[in-house]
């Protein structure tokens, strides 16, 4: 057992958690999600084996390509993981001899030191990438907050008090957490410190059933596992072993099978792609409660993760994939994308209409949002929020929506432009003032409403 044993775990773990997240349309397509699920799955049974790793970051890439635009941040970090495990592996590739073992086991070790550091510059992005949307007005005003929509997700199901002393923690709470983390997590005698807090507030997004953000947090916990020191590693191994052989006893029986019949029942109510989704749910509050077990386990025993280690060969390559997560902190501001881009409960405002950023001016370089269009009635599920909202679309957005729909029994959108008004029905398409995207369009631009007047709208 050793660093790379534990990062391959909690990765292969994170990635069913995204496969499952991505069950809900749209998504990459049931067939490339069961080859991510296999592989990893074939990792979990053997996690010394390297090119499993391999091959799931490579099917994972797959997915994500196939997946475009990218509507979940989770996508974004994964597919930054994933690019820095195959580029390692291209640099440390070698083939296994037999009888090779302690060669093998020196490669293995340089290549899971190889990974750490990439992947805490992948963290301080996505640090960056959350926090920095959230300087705006709007988030800081404790009525209008969108950090207040976990919380009220979470009031679904417990009775929590609505307080301004818990919307003002839930505010201020949430930046101050995003920005210690990963100052915790760099600094190696506060590492274990900074990895539990991180858990404690992605877990708190992930286990609130009416969130179904599990996938940013088992992603993160992989992140994590990724800048654990080798010794270190080989005792949270053993600790979530013992914490299984717990798990898998008699008195943990009926406990589990609860698990399961509440799975499978929220799955048998919902139905569909929702419910497998619900179904997966059990197995993740299981998997992240072993994990969050293990590193408590670690801190209690006083191990520490301060010694300082020879540091890895810095390769530059490997340091590439992190500027990924930091071009989709850029592309709300430059007109480009605004779903998936990290500011999903930030207030962010990046419209011609309001925006609202402290810092940064928006700048509109492909003109996507001065062709912006209101619908004034529709029958298609993906335009009738647009309509009750009254909000504005760009028309990019508008087309690709209009040309993906399909109502069993014909369907029509009329809208209004700066030209006047329209009407387009889907049985005359192609339609002049609608026409179908562009592959670029298609694979790089994605908006959400935005309302024709000052405020903010959260995603619930």
């Amino acid at each position: 057992m050793d660093q790379l044993v534990t990062f391959s775990v909690v990765w292969a773990f994170a990635a069913l958690c995204r496969q499952f997240t991505a069950l809900a349309p749209p998504g990459p397509g049931l067939f490339v999600q069961l080859v991510v699920v296999a592989c990893a799955l074939s990792v979990l049974e053997k996690p010394y084996r390297t090119r499993r790793l391999f091959y799931l970051s490579g099917a994972e890439l797959l997915a994500a390509a196939a997946d475009l635009p990218w509507h979940l941040e989770a996508t974004v970090l994964a597919v930054a993981v994933n690019a820095t495990v195959l580029i390692a592996a291209v640099l440390y590739s070698h083939r296994d001899q037999p009888g090779d073992e302690l060669t093998t086991s020196a490669r293995r070790r340089a290549l899971g030191e190889a990974l750490r550091r990439p992947l805490t510059l992948i963290m301080c992005a996505a640090a960056v990438a959350t926090v920095f949307p959230k300087l705006n007005p709007a988030y800081f005003d404790l009525h209008e907050s969108c950090a207040n929509a976990p919380l009220d997700g979470v009031r679904r199901y417990l009775p929590i008090p609505d307080v301004p002393v818990l919307q003002a923690l839930s505010v201020y709470g949430t930046v101050a957490a995003e920005c210690l983390v990963p100052v915790l997590v760099v600094v190696r005698r506060t590492r274990f410190i900074g990895m539990g807090l991180g858990l404690l507030v992605y877990g708190a997004l992930g286990l609130a059933p009416a969130l179904g953000a599990y996938a940013w947090a088992a992603t993160y916990a992989g992140v994590f596992a990724g800048q654990m020191s080798p010794a270190v590693a080989v005792d949270a191994a053993e600790t979530a072993r013992e914490a299984a052989r717990r798990v898998r006893s008699p008195g943990m029986a009926p406990v589990l099978a609860g698990l399961v019949l509440v799975g499978l029942g929220g799955a048998y109510v919902l139905r569909g792609a929702f419910g497998v989704f619900v179904a997966w749910y059990p197995f993740f509050v299981v998997g992240y409660a072993l994990f969050g077990w293990t590193l408590f386990d670690l801190w209690r025993r006083g191990l520490s993760d301060h010694r300082r280690r020879p540091a890895a060969p810095r390769r530059w390559p490997l340091w590439l994939p992190a500027g990924l997560v930091l071009v989709h902190v850029a592309l709300p501001h430059l007109g480009v994308k605004t779903v998936g881009t990290f500011c999903r409960y930030s207030n962010l405002r990046t419209d011609p209409v309001a925006p609202n950023h402290w810092l940064v001016s928006p700048h509109d370089v492909l003109g996507l949002h001065r062709d912006a269009v209101r619908v004034l009635g529709t029958n298609i599920d993906a335009l009738e929020p647009v309509q009750t909202s009254g909000a504005r679309l760009p028309r990019v957005e508008l087309r690709r929506r209009f040309n993906a729909a399909r109502p069993p029994h014909g369907g029509f959108v009329h809208f209004e432009d700066a030209a006047g008004s329209h009407r387009a029905t889907l049985d005359q398409r192609p339609v002049a003032a609608l026409p179908p995207l562009s592959w670029w369009e298609s694979a790089g631009v994605l908006f959400a409403p935005y309302p024709d007047g000052p405020g903010t709208r959260c995603p619930r």
